[in-house]
């Protein structure tokens, strides 16, 4: 198991990343529509929101790589460890 797998374990958790930020886009969109009304969720907040959304996501797939290499590393050096027996 190398960098190929690993690579697509990170690209599994890309959806449902992507799927949560912008559920959070939407609600922070349809509370500035509430709270402020229509032209203010419709102008320069609405791109400004995507953007920050996207940032928030691309950090959070950074964070999930951090956490889950030293778990990946650890778990392959087990497995290529020669039986004892």
């Amino acid at each position: 198991m190398g960098a190929g797998h690993y690579a697509l374990l990170l690209v599994l958790f890309i959806v449902p990343v992507a799927l949560i930020a912008n559920f959070f886009r939407v609600l922070i969109l349809i509370l500035l529509t509430y709270h402020s009304g229509e032209a203010t969720a419709q102008g320069f907040l609405h791109n400004f929101a995507g953007l920050v959304m996207f940032g928030i996501a691309l950090l959070t797939i950074f964070g999930i790589d951090v956490v889950l290499k030293p778990l990946w590393d650890r778990f392959t050096a087990r497995r290529s460890e020669p039986a004892h027996g």
